[in-house]
């Protein structure tokens, strides 16, 4: 999840150039954080509108799946990948993306997975948040797969910093609960892996069999055309392959997954969650802990709206975030929440830039 070719090159983070912007819509997360840019429009398959948004401090929204079009991306998905690839908007204001949202979502006969939903019908300030419940998921970092990074001190603080102050100063309520997350990140490659979508290493690779080994041998010399996380993401993609019974478990796992979500969540019901483990990484450092992502990837498979929203600044001033999780086709939910948070800690500048 860094955003780095041999096109364009590496893309930094304005908040610290040493720092990545995430993946794959970081640079248009980087260039709204930057102020050069009003709004933007990403895709998100496991946090790729989500983490880019958090580690440069604005506000990025996964809609409910099948709820916009993911017509015109390259590569497209397909079949049940459909639903788990989402198309949704990013800015430094939520209200923009509340407003990008009602102009791209809604079928447009191209993608099949796309339905008409009630997600629109619904409107973020006609919602009286003292009504809401928060779903709180007790001691995150246990819950969470072994491989995963421990949550960071500082975005635990600043998660329960935020529930506190929507319960005191708006009266929301809580309710904690315990989930054992340890196996969705087999949860979530098993279910992409049997999607049905063309696999990463044939993209990769224009269809043409190439021994990956000898191209990360040739990447060592500096002679392999492709970068070292696209040969990694390659060479791991087809794991599940290799465990079909287990792959077949996960899945039924994740089904029963999404059920117990569905279960949790009711008309008035959030869930505020972290974005990612740990702030912006350093560059290079997300191929030591690859499995980070899983934080947002878990509401891909779930198809849960979920909406990234920055709220303070750690002390290295990298921002810092929560993602606000409801019930299908309650965006407006997500959207609510984070036009409060947005009185309250507004968007973080990068500061080079004034």
């Amino acid at each position: 999840y860094e955003s780095n070719n041999f096109i364009y090159g590496r893309t930094n983070n304005p908040h610290d150039n040493s720092r990545i912007v995430g993946g794959s819509s970081g640079g248009e997360a980087s260039i709204i954080a930057a102020r050069a840019s009003p709004v933007g429009i990403g895709s998100d398959i496991g946090g790729s509108i989500r983490m880019p948004a958090y580690f440069n401090g604005i506000y990025g929204l996964k809609p409910t799946g099948t709820v916009v079009p993911a017509t015109g991306q390259y590569p497209i998905a397909k079949g049940d990948g459909l639903r788990y690839l989402t198309t949704g908007p990013l800015a430094r204001h939520p209200d923009d993306l509340w407003n990008i949202l009602k102009i791209i979502a809604g079928p447009d006969s191209e993608d099949e997975e796309c339905k008409e939903s009630s997600v629109l019908n619904n409107d973020p300030d006609s919602v009286d948040i003292s009504k809401l419940e928060i779903l709180i998921i007790e001691d995150i970092s246990k819950s969470m797969p072994y491989l995963s990074s421990k949550l960071h001190q500082d975005i635990e603080d600043s998660m329960h910093e935020v529930i506190d102050y929507l319960v005191s100063e708006h009266n929301l309520s809580t309710r904690k609960i315990n989930l054992n997350l340890r196996k969705t990140f087999d949860i979530w490659s098993s279910m992409i892996n049997s999607a049905g979508s063309d696999s990463f290493r044939s993209l990769l690779t224009e269809g043409k069999r190439k021994i990956l080994l000898i191209e990360f041998v040739k990447y060592c010399f500096g002679k392999s055309k492709y970068t070292l996380p696209a040969l990694a993401l390659a060479m791991i993609e087809f794991l599940p392959n290799l465990t079909k019974k287990r792959t077949q478990q996960f899945i039924e796992e994740g089904r029963k997954l999404k059920q117990q979500f569905e279960e949790l969540f009711n008309e008035n019901t959030i869930m505020i969650f972290p974005p990612h483990p740990i702030v912006a990484p350093k560059h290079d450092q997300p191929l030591f802990k690859p499995f980070n992502f899983i934080y947002t990837g878990l509401f891909n498979i779930l198809e849960l709206p979920s909406c990234q929203v920055p709220t303070s600044v750690d002390k290295n001033n990298i921002p810092l975030g929560v993602q606000v999780i409801a019930k299908h086709h309650h965006d407006h939910l997500t959207i609510s929440i984070a036009k409060v948070l947005h009185k309250k800690y507004g968007c973080p500048i990068p500061k080079d830039i004034y």
